[in-house]
C-alpha cells in the first residue's frame, strides 16, 4: 500500500491496531496519503488480523510487541474499542511511536489525562480522529464563523439522527457497555456532531442540562437517545439531539445562527444565508461547498451502515494527510490531545446531568460520570477512587436492575429445583419404615 511521495520525502510506515469495521476505512484512505503507507495490522482475534492483512497485502499479527519487533513502524492507528484507546495509545507513546487515535479519545477524563501525559513525555505526535473538521464544506463553515459573517453567534444545534439494529449492539461483547463503549449514541455516534458544534461555535461549553434514555434496544447498558441544552462561554445557547433509535437513520446536521446570518451542514452546506452577501455564496449553496472531486459516492450512508465509505474517503484522507504532513515538517498538528478531549468532556457532562435527573452541570468537569476502566495501570483506580461516582447513569442502573432481577429469578428457580432434588434423594434413601412414618405424618 505505497503512496506516491515527492522526491526526498520520507515515507511513514503506519500500523493499524484493531481490525474491526473502521479499520477498513483507515486502510483504504492511507493508500491515498502522500508520504505514508500501511505496513502492518494487528488484532488479538487471528481471523480479523488475517482478513485485513490479506486485503491490503501487509503482514498481520496478534501480538503488538511482535509487530514492532518485526516491522519498522512510525505511526500506530488506534482502532480498538473506545474504552481500550488509552492502553494502545500509551503503548505507542512508550515505544516512541506517533499515534492516530479513532474517536473518542477515550471514555473517561482519567484515561484521557494519561494519554496526554504519555505523549507529553514521549515527544511524539498524537492525532485525533474527527474527520468532519477536514471536510471542505465544514472548513468553509468554520472560516465564515471566524471571519465574523454570523455576527454575534446566538444559537447552535447538533442532531445525530441515526439507526442501529439490535444485531449491531450484539455484534461485539464490548458494544453497549460503559466499560468499553463508554456510552451509547452520544459517545459512539453523536460524538462527531458534538465535536462539530463546539468547534464551529468556537467558544467553550460552560454548562449543560440533559436527559438520556434507552428506548428502542434491549440488553445494553447505555443510552440510545439523548437530548441536551448547552450554554457557551460567549453567551450562545445550544441543543444536542442524539439517537440510534430513529429508523432508518438518514442524517446528522449542525446549524449555527447569529444576528447576521445562519448556516447548516449535513456533510455539505444545506443552508447559507448572510446579511453581507458575497459573490461566492450562490455557488457554495448550489454545490454544498463540495469540490467536484469530493462528490460522495452513491449507496448507503454511515447513518444506517457503519461500514459505508461514501464521502468519508475525502475527510479521512485529508485528516491523515494533515497529520502526516505535520510529522514530516515538525509543525503542530490540528487535532492533538487538547482538541480531541473536548467533545468527550461535553458528553461526560451530559451523562452527569442525566444521572442527576437533568440538573445543571458546569464544565470543566472534575470527575468522570462513568466508572474508570479496570484496564488502567495497576493502582491508578485506587488513586482516583474518590473521584468516581458511586452511582451510575440512569440507563445503566435500569439495565443492571433488570439483569440482577433476571439472575435472581434464575437463581431462585435453580435453588428450588436443587432443594426439591435433595428432598427427593433424601426420601429415596430412607428405610421403608421411615418412609411409612413420613407418609403417615403427611396425612
Amino acid at each position: 500500500m505505497d503512496s506516491q511521495a515527492p522526491k526526498g520525502l520520507v515515507v511513514l510506515n503506519h500500523a493499524i491496531v484493531g481490525c474491526g469495521v473502521i479499520s477498513n476505512i483507515h486502510g483504504t484512505c492511507l493508500g491515498m496519503v502522500r508520504g505514508s503507507r500501511l505496513a502492518a495490522v494487528m488484532d488479538i482475534v487471528p481471523e480479523k488480523a488475517k482478513a485485513l492483512g490479506e486485503k491490503y497485502n501487509v503482514p498481520y499479527f496478534t501480538d503488538r510487541d511482535q509487530m514492532l519487533r518485526e516491522v519498522p513502524i512510525d505511526v500506530v492507528h488506534v482502532c480498538t474499542p473506545s474504552g481500550n484507546h488509552h492502553e494502545i495509545a500509551m503503548w505507542a507513546a512508550a515505544n516512541r511511536k506517533h499515534c492516530f487515535c479513532e474517536k473518542p479519545m477515550d471514555v473517561t477524563l482519567e484515561a484521557m489525562d494519561l494519554i496526554t501525559a504519555a505523549f507529553k513525555k514521549s515527544g511524539t505526535y498524537y492525532g485525533g480522529c474527527f474527520m468532519n473538521r477536514f471536510n471542505p464544506p465544514a472548513q468553509l463553515f468554520k472560516k465564515a464563523v471566524e471571519s465574523g459573517r454570523f455576527g454575534r453567534v446566538t444559537t447552535a444545534s447538533a442532531q445525530c439522527i441515526w439507526w442501529r439494529t439490535q444485531e449491531y449492539y450484539e455484534s461485539g461483547d464490548w458494544r453497549g457497555t460503559w466499560e468499553l463503549d463508554g456510552g451509547g449514541c452520544l459517545m459512539n455516534q453523536a460524538v462527531h456532531y458534538v465535536d462539530l458544534i463546539q468547534w464551529l461555535v468556537g467558544s467553550p461549553v460552560k454548562s449543560i442540562r440533559a436527559y438520556t434514555g434507552l428506548l428502542a434496544h434491549e440488553r445494553i447498558a447505555v443510552e440510545d437517545t439523548a437530548v441536551a441544552i448547552l450554554k457557551f462561554a460567549n453567551g450562545a445557547l445550544g441543543v444536542i439531539h442524539g439517537t440510534t433509535a430513529a429508523y432508518p437513520g438518514p442524517h446528522g446536521t449542525v446549524e449555527v445562527c447569529g444576528d447576521k446570518g445562519n448556516a447548516s451542514y449535513d456533510g455539505k452546506i444545506i443552508r447559507w444565508k448572510f446579511a453581507d452577501e458575497q459573490a461566492e455564496d450562490k455557488t457554495i449553496l448550489e454545490t454544498g461547498g463540495v469540490p467536484p472531486a469530493a462528490k460522495p459516492a452513491d449507496g448507503a450512508t454511515t447513518g444506517s451502515d457503519p461500514a459505508a465509505l461514501g464521502a468519508y474517503h475525502v475527510m479521512f484522507t485529508r485528516a491523515f494527510q494533515e497529520f502526516s504532513d505535520a510529522i514530516q515538517s515538525g509543525t503542530p498538528n490540528a487535532l492533538g490531545t487538547a482538541e480531541h478531549r473536548k467533545a468527550v468532556e461535553i458528553i461526560l457532562g451530559i451523562y452527569e446531568s442525566a444521572r442527576r435527573g437533568g440538573e445543571e452541570v458546569r464544565l470543566p468537569l472534575k470527575k468522570s460520570a462513568i466508572p474508570v476502566p479496570m484496564s488502567l495501570p495497576a493502582g491508578y483506580a485506587e488513586k482516583v477512587k474518590g473521584a468516581i461516582h458511586p452511582t451510575l447513569p440512569e440507563a445503566m442502573v435500569t439495565f443492571r436492575k433488570k439483569r440482577a432481577s433476571a439472575k435472581k429469578g434464575a437463581r431462585g428457580k435453580s435453588a428450588k429445583a436443587k432443594s426439591s432434588g435433595k428432598a427427593a434423594k433424601a426420601t429415596a434413601k430412607k428405610s421403608p419404615k421411615s418412609a411409612r412414618k413420613a407418609k403417615r405424618g403427611r396425612k
